[in-house]
């Protein structure tokens, strides 16, 4: 397989118990909720960094000095608070699921970016804004409700908090479901 072909991006995966309490939720609205496309539970991740097509060098580069620095950071705790989306807000481009703003987060995202950047990838400079994709567009004549969903988190009795405790590098494979594949872990202390 030829990686060269490939998407790659950062991100922090999520629980697989979590990811099945947010498919609980969603299916229960799913009826009344007509995007074209679901993500796949087992693809549910916070990018951290999209790289794009990534070439064997910058790979190599990644690889060298990301496990040190990721190493060097003490897990941390997030905790999923929030259903939002991205677009027209009657007719989105993306269902999403948030998580509570911690300054660890953005703080470890900031300086994996760095390294990206060493390693020679162009990043995002729009603000970064963690969050899980679970649907993408609206399918729809009549208004997306965002409100129906606002509370649903919060009645469920779940525990929506988890450590961070690794980092992995996927790659993307439009071809196949679940699409995504981690090919490097990287622990956290």
């Amino acid at each position: 397989m030829n990686r060269q072909t490939h998407h790659f991006f950062l991100a922090l995966p999520i629980p697989k118990e979590m990811a099945i309490q947010v498919v609980r939720i969603v299916k229960k609205e799913n009826a009344d909720l007509a995007f074209k496309t679901w993500v796949e539970p087992e693809d549910y991740h916070i990018t951290l960094h999209f790289l794009g097509y990534a070439s064997k060098e910058q790979l190599l580069k990644l690889n060298h000095v990301l496990p040190h620095l990721v190493g060097n950071w003490k897990s941390f705790e997030l905790e999923i608070t929030h259903f939002g989306s991205f677009g027209e807000a009657q007719a989105p481009r993306i269902l999403w699921v948030g998580v509570r703003e911690e300054s660890s987060l953005f703080s470890f995202q900031y300086e994996i970016g760095t390294i990206c950047k060493q390693a020679g990838f162009e990043l995002e400079r729009r603000p970064y804004r963690p969050h899980i994709t679970v649907a993408r567009k609206w399918d729809r004549e009549d208004p997306f409700s965002l409100a129906r969903l606002a509370s649903e988190i919060n009645k469920t009795k779940c525990n929506w908090k988890w450590q961070v405790k690794e980092v992995l590098l996927y790659q993307t494979c439009i071809d196949r479901l679940p699409k995504y594949e981690a090919i490097y872990r990287y622990p956290l202390q």
